[in-house]
């Protein structure tokens, strides 16, 4: 077998050698037209990424000369860093996302949360595990059994006296916001619904939440009707009379929720510590987001974005305002164009390192960095950033400061990436 594989191995490069020798007309007219795509959603990454260097040598060649000054870890800009992968047992995988160029790829999407020193782990079929840095470190996590088989979960939040979790049921045609809750427990968690948020969707996306000043009150992202059509024509995020396109903020006493700001496409990342509030908004084709969160205020989705729709084709028209100021919306912090499919959020305080004091991170998905970031004293801009590769999607981001690490959910390969100076 092994002697087999490595016939293969030399065969495979003998090809690609030739191949890098033929004129690319010729090799367009023998490959089937879809042949690309297949090796790449069924290639591994690095193997594919080898393969692209003799297909397209002159971009290859074009991408490294534009590298200047990049760090791979355990290289950062000014600390060395350590990541160390652990592979969680999920034998589920789903579509990497609503963009015609992402259904083809599969990958493991969980989501990470902690109270004291436990961690928490949600896939989003629902399977419920949980453990601690130490029995992480040797690959030791623990079941939570649960009644979430119906269910496509978006987020987890916990406190030491509930987890919450936001979803949609994979069985209803009409699919639609809901929020469960369950008192906190390690053997069994028995979810009830507390919340729907009326609606019709063909999928929900968004459903990002983070508790607001106390543990009652929980600010819930939600998103605009992304697959409702091409042109992602929706007027739901401008309807104050919708719950979609928003960010609501919910009384789990009281079992109300009212609507804190409105004009939003689709936020995978929520932060707040006492009147701050901080949400990454993925854009449509560039403008991803970084805003500042302020009651009653409009955020201009879909008539501001200073990305364009995916099927724009480089017209010379553009499809949204580009500036939100003049149409008494709220400006972005910071927008990422091109995008890098943003997502979580966090703060990194002076115990991880001074060098990071009151920075924040923020993760992507298809730009497969961490983005470090430093603001100006009123969050008002974004005086730099410095792009960390990771090379994978970042779904979720937990950082534990008491044990000097940051977790990140790793949705390519299904693991907890732990990274230490």
């Amino acid at each position: 077998m092994k002697k087999f594989t490595i016939i293969i191995f030399f065969l495979s490069i003998c090809l690609i050698a030739l191949f890098n020798f033929l004129p690319k007309s010729f090799i367009v007219s023998i490959v089937p037209n879809n042949f690309y795509k297949y090796i790449k959603s069924n290639m591994p990454q690095n193997l594919f990424a080898v393969i692209q260097v003799f297909l397209d040598n002159q971009r290859s060649t074009s991408r490294l000369n534009n590298d200047y000054n990049s760090k791979f870890l355990p290289s950062s800009q000014f600390l060395k860093l350590n990541l160390t992968k652990i592979k969680l047992n999920f034998d589920e995988e789903s579509a990497a996302g609503y963009a015609p160029h992402l259904k083809s790829k599969s990958i493991k999407t969980f989501f990470i949360e902690s109270v004291d020193e436990k961690i928490f782990i949600m896939s989003k079929q629902g399977k419920f595990f949980y453990t601690n840095i130490q029995n992480l470190n040797k690959n030791k996590i623990f079941k939570i059994e649960n009644n979430l088989k119906d269910f496509v979960i978006l987020d987890l939040l916990t406190s030491n006296k509930s987890f919450y979790i936001s979803a949609f049921n994979k069985k209803d045609k009409c699919k639609q916001l809901i929020i469960l809750k369950s008192n906190f427990g390690i053997e069994k968690s028995d979810f009830k619904v507390i919340k729907k948020f009326g609606g019709c969707f063909e999928s929900i996306q968004a459903g990002k939440m983070v508790f607001y000043k106390k543990n009652e009150n929980i600010l819930i992202s939600t998103a605009a009707d992304i697959l409702k059509n091409d042109d992602e024509s929706d007027d739901k995020p401008q309807n104050l009379n919708s719950s979609y396109g928003k960010i609501l903020l919910l009384d789990t006493v009281k079992n109300t929720h009212k609507i804190f700001s409105y004009g939003h496409r689709n936020i995978l990342g929520l932060y707040a510590k006492n009147d701050l509030v901080l949400a990454t908004e993925n854009g449509p084709a560039g403008g991803d987001e970084i805003n500042k969160i302020k009651l009653d205020y409009n955020y201009g989705w879909p008539i501001a974005s200073y990305g364009e729709k995916y099927n724009h084709e480089y017209k010379n028209v553009s499809n949204y305002k580009k500036n939100h100021e003049d149409y008494n919306f709220v400006e972005p912090v910071f927008s990422f164009v091109p995008s890098i499919g943003i997502s979580e959020i966090v703060e990194i305080d002076n115990n991880f390192s001074p060098l990071w004091h009151n920075n924040y991170l923020v993760a992507s998905l298809n730009s497969r960095h961490l983005f470090r970031l430093k603001f100006d004293k009123n969050i008002s801009s974004l005086k730099f950033y410095e792009k960390i590769f990771i090379n994978e999607r970042i779904r979720d981001l937990l950082y534990l400061s008491k044990e000097k690490v940051i977790l990140l959910a790793l949705e390519e390969s299904g693991s907890i990436g732990i990274l230490r100076k």
